[in-house]
């Protein structure tokens, strides 16, 4: 966002605003603090872990329907009057767009990683199941789908921001872009790929005092 700002107006004269230096600082304090915050997730998310602690609550397909009527409702009612009056109309569609691809990218890296990491090299166990080699990973049909989405959402949401860059200007599109991308992928990410809390915890184990020895006489 800094380097598009320096760009756009030493080399495509675009006027410097004041509010564009208040969107700068805002957008770095927002990726420090993004930064600082968010907490390290230690599970390994492979096709297993995905369906049945992810993506099947029904939290994350609630919101990835809700999520796509909206982007139906943009097409159909919302960019044809006003795309072209308000930035806002097509960041918001690409952003709400991207944030699927977010969602997917966050299965789609971790299972990579584990594919390329030593899942094809043998036999895995989750939970009581023994699963053969790649069936975590790059032999299973989630793979696949997470990877088309990627490319799909991916090259849908890019139209929409060359669209909107095209009409408006760059100091104008692309903060603007970042906080609403920004947005929708904590959004989605925070609801689709939260990981499940145990409703029932394990008991902790009795506290046994420490036996005192009795006083000699």
């Amino acid at each position: 966002v800094v380097a598009n700002e320096v760009i756009a107006v030493l080399f495509l004269k675009e006027p410097f605003r004041w509010r564009d230096a208040a969107g700068l600082v805002a957008i770095v304090g927002g990726v420090v603090l993004i930064i600082v915050a968010v907490p390290e997730d230690p599970v390994d998310l492979n096709a297993v872990v995905l369906q049945r602690e992810y993506y099947a609550r029904p939290a994350a397909y609630g919101y990835l329907i809700g999520l796509w009527c909206a982007v139906v409702l943009f097409l159909v009612h919302v960019e044809p009057r006003y795309a072209q009056k308000s930035v806002l109309v097509w960041l918001l569609l690409c952003s709400m767009i991207s944030s699927t691809t977010v969602i997917a990218a966050r299965g789609f890296s971790s299972m990579l990683t584990q594919a390329v990491g030593g899942d094809c090299a043998g036999a895995h166990c989750v939970g009581d199941e023994l699963f053969p080699p790649c069936r975590l990973t790059l032999a299973h049909f989630l793979f696949w789908v997470l990877l088309a989405i990627i490319v799909t959402t991916a090259i849908w949401s890019a139209y929409f921001l060359n669209r909107a860059m095209m009409i408006f200007g760059n100091t104008e599109v692309v903060p603007v872009y970042y906080c609403t991308f920004t947005l929708a992928s904590i959004v989605g990410g925070g609801v689709c790929v939260r990981r499940r809390v145990p409703q029932h915890m394990p008991a902790a184990p009795p506290h046994t005092p420490p036996l005192r020895s009795l006083p000699s006489r």
